[in-house]
């Protein structure tokens, strides 16, 4: 770069004068923000960030720092979409374990096997095995009303049974319930493992089916003197 000077002879004499450049400290946040996976929206701020810096490096030649200010820039969009992604499954996580046996015993009692089946991974259940289920359910208890959930989502774990209380007509029952993030067309969802309902009289009912015989409440034991 170059300045003049006037001497004292009212002459002008060119100058020479270094400019050292300097790392931009945009560039610099953009950066370290963006690698910031675990902290909620600081990704995006590195993303912002970066494209700050390199509207500043692009109108000033005394700054350098590019490539902290592109990486920052595509981490953060990266990382940022990644925590929006991770957003939505644990709140449809939350969900299934609030809502999830509610939802789809609700389903299975009102005639829609379709939608009950649609709460287990699609592989494990078959349309005969839910009707049965509903049936049993209904048999013993009368209609399905609600169900609340015990368990907190803090509580949960992969393999966890997470505990409800299940109120029909003819009374309440408690029950466990899996729940499992399994692969789907849409990618990972919530979905329940398991569904078991506690009878300490009559034998639990589990979708899916537990081996096993199960002893059922319309069924009439035989006496002793038919023997």
């Amino acid at each position: 770069m170059q300045n003049y000077r006037t001497d004292s002879f009212g002459q002008q004499r060119d100058i020479a004068i270094e400019v050292r450049p300097t790392t931009s400290k945009l560039a610099t946040w953009s950066f370290g923000c963006s690698l910031f996976v675990v902290a909620p929206l600081v990704p995006l701020a590195g993303a912002v960030m970066g494209f700050m810096a390199q509207r500043e490096l692009r109108s000033n030649a005394a700054r350098r720092g590019g490539w902290l200010a592109d990486w920052g820039l595509v981490l953060g969009l990266l990382f940022t979409a990644l925590q929006a992604y991770a957003g939505i499954k644990i709140y449809e996580l939350a969900m299934t374990i609030d809502r999830g046996p509610s939802s789809a015993l609700s389903a299975g009692f009102d005639g829609d096997t379709g939608e009950l089946l649609g709460w287990f991974p699609s592989d494990k259940i078959g349309r005969s095995d839910a009707a049965a289920f509903v049936a049993e359910l209904r048999a013993r208890y009368g209609a399905f009303e609600s169900a609340t959930a015990e368990s907190g989502f803090l509580e949960w774990r992969p393999g966890t049974k997470m505990d409800y209380t299940l109120r029909f007509e003819g009374g309440t029952v408690e029950a466990q319930a899996e729940v499992v993030m399994a692969g789907s067309s849409t990618g990972v969802s919530a979905r329940l493992g398991s569904l078991r309902v506690i009878d300490r009289e009559f034998g639990d009912v589990a979708l899916p089916a537990a081996p096993g015989p199960r002893l059922s409440s319309v069924d009439e034991p035989e006496s002793e003197g038919n023997e």
